[in-house]
C-alpha cells in the first residue's frame, strides 16, 4: 500500500440483469474486442445473445462483443443506468435508477449482462457516505464515514488475490461466512455485501463534499498495513469481535467496544453465556446508539433505512410451520418438526455465531452470524444476538413457535454507523469517533 501515490480507479459491480437500459447523457465512446470506436449517445439497451453483450439502440444493434466499453468524452457526461436494486435480499430491497459517472464495462455472466462502473476513488467515497448514510449527517461522523469506506476499500483490494471465504458443509454441520470470494471480475459491489454505492442521486449537501474533501487519501493505519474497517449500523451497545463474523485472523483495532464514553459499569467478556446475554438483551444500556431521537435518525438515516424501527432492540416471532419451511428452503434438510434452536457459541456482543437447530427427525449446527441470520428469516434477521423463546399450546411438549428477542442491527464489527452519528451530534470529532471504535490505530496519509 505504501506505493500507492496517486488516487486510484475503483470498478465497482453496479447490477446484473438479463436486460439492462441506460440513457447516455453526454457523448461515449465505444471500444471491445472486434469493436471499431465510435461515438454514442442518448438511450441505449443491453442484452446477452449467445454469451456476448449485444448494445442496441432505436431497436437496432449497435455493436456486439465479450465485453463492452463506454468511456465518457467529458467531465460532465453521465450515465442513468435503470432500475438498479438495491438492499438486495434484505427487508428493504426496491428499484431505482441511479446516476454515474465515469467508464462502464458490460461483460455476460450467466446469461445476464453485469455492469460495473469505474470512478476515481474519491468520486467513490462521496457517494458511499451519502448512500450508507444520509448527506445531511454531521460533518465530523462524514469525515469519519470517508476515512474507514476508503480504507476498507483498498484493504480489500489488497486482498483479492487471497480470498476469505469457507464452506464447510455436511450431515451435521454448516459454516460459511461471506467476503471477498463474490467478487472477481471488479474490485466491489454496490450493495450491502460490500458498501452501498448509489451513483450521484443522494449526494444533495454540500458538507459531504467538504467532509470528503478534507480527508482526501487518509486512512486507518495498523503496524505495517492499511486496517480492514469494518462498520454496520447498530451494535447494540458493544461491538462484535471480527473473528466471529468472518475468518479466524484477529485484528487488535477490531476488538469489541463497549458504546459508550467514559465506559464505566462495562465488563465486556469474551464470550456471553446465556443468562448473561438475556440480561443483556433485555436491557436498555445508556449507550450512543440507543436513540429514538427523530431529529437525529432523519438527518442521518436515508427514507429506506427510516422505515426500520426498534433496531437497538427488536422482537420476531417464528410460527412452527414458518421455521420449518424456511429451514428446508435454506439448507434442503428435513429434519421434522422443530423442537429446539441452541445457541452454542455467542461473541461479547450477545451475537450468536454457531446455533444447535433440533426436530424430532434430525438435527444440525450452523453459523457463522450471517447464516444464522438467513436462515431464520425470509430476508435477513436484524442481527445474531438474539434470545430464543418457545412458546407452548395446550400443554404440547413441542413449541408452537418460536419467539426472538434480539439486539442491534447488523453484524456489529467496527464502527457502529448510529453510535458515530449520536457521538458526532455530542460534539466528538472524526478523531476521536475512529479512536473510540479502531483501538489502536492511527491516521495516515496515503495519498
Amino acid at each position: 500500500m505504501e506505493s500507492i501515490i496517486d488516487e486510484p480507479v475503483i470498478e465497482v459491480g453496479i447490477v446484473k440483469s438479463s436486460g439492462i437500459s441506460i440513457d447516455l447523457r453526454g457523448h461515449y465512446i465505444i471500444s471491445g474486442r472486434g469493436i471499431s470506436p465510435r461515438t454514442i449517445t442518448g438511450a441505449i439497451d443491453l442484452t446477452v445473445e449467445h454469451t456476448r453483450v449485444t448494445l442496441k439502440q432505436g431497436g437496432k444493434n449497435v455493436v456486439q462483443s465479450n465485453e463492452i466499453k463506454l468511456v465518457p468524452q467529458t467531465s460532465t457526461a453521465r450515465a442513468k443506468v435503470r432500475d438498479v436494486i438495491i438492499g438486495i435480499n434484505f427487508h428493504w430491497q426496491q428499484h431505482e435508477d441511479q446516476l454515474f459517472n465515469g467508464f462502464l464495462r458490460f461483460y455476460a455472466e450467466e446469461n445476464e449482462v453485469q455492469v460495473v462502473n469505474g470512478v476515481l476513488l474519491e468520486s467513490y467515497l462521496l457517494s458511499v457516505v451519502s448512500s450508507e448514510m444520509k448527506s445531511s449527517a454531521p460533518e465530523e461522523y462524514i469525515k469519519a464515514h470517508a476515512i474507514i469506506s476508503r480504507s476498507w476499500l483498498l484493504r480489500q483490494i489488497k486482498g483479492r488475490e487471497k480470498p476469505d471465504n469457507q464452506f464447510i458443509e455436511s450431515s451435521n454441520e454448516i459454516l460459511k461466512w461471506f467476503d471477498r470470494e463474490a467478487h472477481t471480475r471488479f474490485d466491489v459491489c454496490a450493495d450491502d455485501h460490500c458498501q452501498r454505492y448509489q451513483g450521484e442521486s443522494r449526494i444533495e449537501n454540500r458538507t459531504a463534499i467538504e467532509a470528503v474533501k478534507a480527508t482526501r487519501g487518509q486512512v486507518l493505519w495498523f503496524e505495517d498495513g492499511v486496517c480492514d474497517t469494518r462498520f454496520s449500523k447498530c451494535c447494540g451497545g458493544i461491538s462484535e469481535a471480527f473473528e466471529n463474523c468472518w475468518g479466524p485472523e484477529t485484528h487488535p483495532y477490531l476488538k469489541p467496544v463497549a458504546d459508550i464514553i467514559p465506559k464505566k459499569g462495562f465488563s465486556i467478556k469474551k464470550v456471553m453465556n446465556e443468562k448473561q446475554a438475556g440480561a443483556w438483551i433485555s436491557a436498555q444500556p445508556d449507550v450512543f446508539c440507543n436513540t429514538t431521537d427523530k431529529y437525529i435518525l432523519s438527518t442521518v438515516l436515508n427514507d429506506y433505512d427510516l422505515k426500520t424501527n426498534n433496531f437497538f432492540r427488536w422482537e420476531e416471532t417464528l410460527s412452527q410451520q414458518k421455521i420449518t419451511s424456511l429451514i428446508y428452503d435454506r439448507t434442503k434438510r428435513d429434519i421434522g418438526t422443530v423442537t429446539a434452536l441452541v445457541p452454542l457459541k455467542r461473541g461479547p456482543s450477545g451475537r450468536i455465531f454457531s446455533l444447535k437447530v433440533v426436530g424430532l427427525k434430525g438435527r444440525f449446527t450452523i453459523g457463522k452470524e450471517l447464516m444464522i441470520r438467513r436462515l431464520l428469516s425470509d430476508t435477513h434477521l436484524y442481527s445474531s444476538a438474539f434470545m430464543v423463546e418457545p412458546q407452548y399450546e395446550d400443554g404440547s411438549k413441542i413449541p408452537s413457535s418460536f419467539v426472538l428477542k434480539g439486539a442491534g442491527w447488523g453484524h456489529g464489527v467496527g464502527l457502529c454507523q448510529i453510535g458515530a452519528a449520536v457521538m458526532a451530534f455530542k460534539g466528538y470529532n472524526y478523531k476521536r469517533i475512529l479512536a473510540h471504535y479502531f483501538n489502536k490505530s492511527e491516521l495516515k496519509q496515503l495519498y
